[in-house]
């Protein structure tokens, strides 16, 4: 990761009440219940988390934060797994104050890794494009942190662009 990447990943790291690993393996808990022959999997699991927060704790170290992300700090299970208790787990989390040093860039040279795809798009397909960046953020439930978060309404936008055309869909629950 570059230098501004593992500065984003420590400062929100360094606040967070909770930290979720949604992505590795299956729910931690019902694994090591699970038979025998699913222990290798365990293990890998659990090795992938120790890596992560080994290189957020680094990442920490390097913008001289004084916290140490431990494993309770964390909420280890696939995200269509979590629970309403899950869900409330996170709401009380909370939020740790933290100080840190904050990183010295130039303006110019901040998030370098991102790019931009041009291609030609009629306006019946930004419509459509718009249509599909909504049922996106449903289907991949983006919104679901912002609950957890304790947010009550979430509005939604799905944004679709072409040169100096833009079309903003709205969802609002």
């Amino acid at each position: 990761m570059s230098e501004e990447e593992n500065y984003i990943l420590a400062s929100e790291a360094a606040s967070a009440g909770k930290i979720v690993f949604s992505k590795i393996g299956k729910n931690l808990k019902t694994e090591k219940e699970a038979q025998m022959e699913e222990k290798e999997s365990i293990a890998k699991a659990e090795e992938s988390i120790s890596k992560v927060l080994a290189h957020i704790n680094i990442a920490l170290k390097q913008i001289k934060c004084e916290r140490v992300i431990e494993e309770k700090d964390c909420l280890c299970k696939n995200w269509d797994t979590l629970t309403k208790a899950d869900f409330q787990d996170l709401m009380s989390a909370g939020y740790t104050p933290e100080n840190y040093q904050k990183l010295d860039f130039e303006q110019d040279s901040v998030f370098e890794s991102l790019y931009f795809l041009n291609k030609k798009i009629s306006v019946e397909n930004m419509k459509k494009a718009g249509e599909r960046a909504l049922n996106q953020i449903e289907e991949m439930r983006y919104a679901d942190g912002m609950y957890a978060q304790g947010y009550q309404k979430v509005i939604k936008y799905g944004a679709a662009f072409y040169r100096k055309s833009c079309l903003i869909g709205r969802c609002e629950e």
